[in-house]
């Protein structure tokens, strides 16, 4: 990459984006992000919400406002979360065990 043509701020911000779109195309079909809203200052530096909208993503959720997921066409829920933080991953486990009482579907987490 060749600095003189961008900050180091936009270069980095792009490789993150390719890194998040790859990522996303990756999962076959429509999409829903649910988010730790910690993490989404973060990632509005590297995408926007038309940008997401491309790589099929139909629905953006925060993790704290509610365990139910939209009514949207999907064929998957991506969570974005921070790892660091304890109580987001107490979040997620009551976000799946809701979402597992009301649906039989399979999850995979990576």
């Amino acid at each position: 990459m060749d600095i003189k043509n961008g900050s180091v701020t936009d270069i980095l911000s792009k490789a993150n984006a390719r890194i998040l779109f790859c990522a996303l195309d990756a999962i076959d079909g429509p999409k829903i992000i649910v988010w730790d809203p910690t993490l989404i200052k973060q990632f509005n530096l590297v995408t926007t919400t038309e940008q997401l909208k491309q790589h099929k993503v139909v629905s953006m959720l925060q993790l704290d406002l509610s365990p139910r997921v939209p009514q949207v066409e999907h064929n998957h829920i991506v969570y974005i979360l921070s790892t660091s933080n304890s109580s987001v991953i107490n979040k997620l486990i009551a976000c799946l065990k809701h979402a597992r009482s009301v649906n039989v579907i399979l999850y995979n987490l990576y």
